[in-house]
């Protein structure tokens, strides 16, 4: 699913030239390396020691999987992260922050903070779980809701969609406890 949705991502932006004008220019190569770098560094100090202890050990210290699946996950993950990224925020969410503006709103935080709400809504509807009751799906969908907020507001003040895929991958990565959480 994360490879299919980072592939309509890239055949709706041509259709879409000012977002498309917006996301190329805050894709550079130097925010690139530096994500890559970011990232690269996050991963070493997290993940990194965690699949070498279990392949020296043997034992598994967060979660009964084998290195090379753990290895797979991670890397599902990341690629989820990224395309979501990609479609919510490097997309819809700076289509509809310039479809606001174009309608008449004025320049400042309220056109921004409604953008942001209202990609939250559809980011939170796209993970809904089908087998979930209402009771359980409801804290789920709110958790959601309030991380694609954060998200979408990390993209606004830092104008970096690779922080906010840097950021999307570390979240997925913990929610699948992937990455070791401290406990208490």
């Amino acid at each position: 699913s994360g490879a299919a949705l980072l592939f309509a991502t890239l055949m709706l932006l041509p259709l879409l030239r000012s977002t498309s004008r917006r996301v190329r220019r805050s894709l550079t190569a130097r925010r690139a390396r530096q994500a890559l770098f970011s990232g690269a560094v996050a991963a070493g100090l997290t993940a990194l020691p965690v699949l070498a202890v279990e392949l020296l050990t043997g034992a598994a210290i967060h979660a009964p999987l084998a290195p090379v699946v753990r290895a797979a996950a991670i890397g599902t993950q990341s690629l989820l992260g990224i395309a979501e990224e990609l479609f919510f925020r490097g997309t819809l969410q700076i289509s509809v922050i310039g479809l606001l503006l174009a309608a008449g709103m004025r320049q400042g935080r309220a056109p921004r903070v409604l953008g942001i709400g209202i990609v939250s809504i559809g980011f939170a509807l796209e993970h809904i779980d089908p087998f979930q009751t209402p009771a359980a799906a409801a804290p789920a969908l709110l958790y959601v809701f309030l991380m694609s907020g954060m998200l979408g507001a990390l993209l606004e003040t830092s104008r970096n969609l690779y922080l906010a895929m840097f950021a999307h991958v570390g979240l997925n990565l913990c929610v699948a406890e992937l990455l070791p959480l401290p406990r208490d």
